[in-house]
């Protein structure tokens, strides 16, 4: 159940307070402020957060690699969180400028609770053949204990968190083999850390994300049994985020936004069926072997990756899907309207004069790919 308005909102102010000398330890305070803006070379910094080591990032580390936020005057600071719900507060106190994470019911709890942020952009959705499974310790599969969805009655799954893209999208799966989410045990685990948890048997399941996934198959800590792309319809798992206060400044926040929607085109030329197998493929791979912890871009050029529009439109039916999953979860507070908290929320302003300055888009339509791609039962490597 949420909770009162009230007491929500004294909460959050709170863990603003709380976390507002940290942040300003952490990121050095906010790009838009004025005196703490100029850089070396005469560059606005502009902190940039992001969750560490994420692939999903990689139009944002191809547009910093490609030059194209210093065409703009801009030099991206990265500062490094370790779950996209953690950018929130120092978003909305103006600490944080950008922020690229997911899409959440924390989030939109926030902004129907006053916080000041803007969702501006696209930057992660599911595209065939997709980029999140469940996988199954390996155990559970080799001795037949596991051998389709059913059976995953009474087993222990991980999602990152609650409230986030991945729980949605077990519940399709569960559903799938005739269950509820009553009939597992949840664990909180981030995506990096199920390969233990997997390896050592404290979880027995997971919705996993590349290059997670094929690092825990690789391992034989597990089994990928289904994609979640097989059955359910694609989601967008993650957006990019303004605070208030950087978008104030409506010159320098276009042109970050035309910076990165080079870099998100050039992503998606890399792209052929959902994997880096296009022209500029190799290139993107060495980017995301630069900026993340796996170390072989080979591993890049063979695993499934997300997809991004191009003109970086946000799924605006699929986030409101997955905001009413929320709200019958109790996860999103029971007082916010989900039409109202969206239309709030997201601001296509940057976006329309970004793509005005770049006109359309005319690559690969890999994007526009939608799962489901097939009927699976959840038996085995999906």
């Amino acid at each position: 159940m949420g909770l009162p308005r009230g007491s929500r909102r004294t909460r959050l102010l709170t863990g603003l307070l709380l976390a507002a000398p940290l942040v300003a330890a952490a990121c050095g305070g906010g790009a838009a402020g004025g005196d703490g803006a100029a850089a070396e070379g005469g560059l606005t910094t502009v902190s940039t957060g992001t969750v560490s080591g994420s692939s999903s990032d990689a139009a944002l580390f191809v547009a910093m690699e490609k030059g194209y936020f210093e065409e703009q005057g801009i030099k991206v600071e990265l500062q490094p969180f370790d779950s996209g719900a953690r950018m929130v507060a120092p978003l909305g106190a103006g600490q944080l400028d950008v922020a690229s994470g997911g899409i959440s019911a924390g989030l939109f709890n926030a902004v129907a609770d006053g916080v000041k942020l803007r969702i501006v952009a696209d930057k992660a959705r599911e595209v065939p053949p997709g980029f999140v499974s469940l996988v199954v310790r390996k155990e559970l599969v080799d001795s037949g204990k596991y051998r389709d969805f059913s059976d995953l009655r009474g087993l222990t799954v991980a999602i990152p968190a609650q409230g986030v893209a991945p729980e949605p999208q077990l519940q399709g799966l569960l559903r799938a083999g005739g269950l509820t989410m009553a009939d597992v045990r949840t664990e909180e685990i981030g995506f990096a850390n199920q390969i233990a948890a997997l390896a050592n048997g404290s979880i027995d399941a997971a919705i996993s994300i590349e290059p997670s996934t094929t690092s825990a198959v690789e391992s034989g800590a597990a089994v990928r049994v289904a994609r979640t792309c097989d059955l359910l319809s694609g989601y967008q798992t993650s957006g990019i985020l303004y605070s208030d206060t950087f978008a104030e400044d409506k010159d320098l926040a276009t042109k970050y936004m035309t910076a990165y929607l080079k870099g998100v085109r050039y992503y998606n030329d890399a792209l052929s069926d959902g994997k880096l197998e296009g022209p500029k493929g190799d290139e993107v791979a060495q980017t995301l072997v630069k900026h993340t912890q796996v170390d072989d871009p080979e591993l890049y050029k063979k695993i499934a990756l997300h997809g991004v529009d191009p003109n970086g439109e946000s799924d605006l039916p699929a986030i409101r899907g997955m905001l009413t999953f929320f709200s019958g979860r109790g996860v999103l507070d029971s007082d916010v309207d989900v039409n109202s908290v969206m239309n709030e929320a997201f601001d296509s302003t940057f976006l329309d004069a970004a793509t005005k300055k770049l006109g359309p888009y005319q690559g690969p339509d890999d994007y526009k790919a939608e799962c489901p791609t097939k009927a699976s039962s959840g038996s085995g490597n999906g």
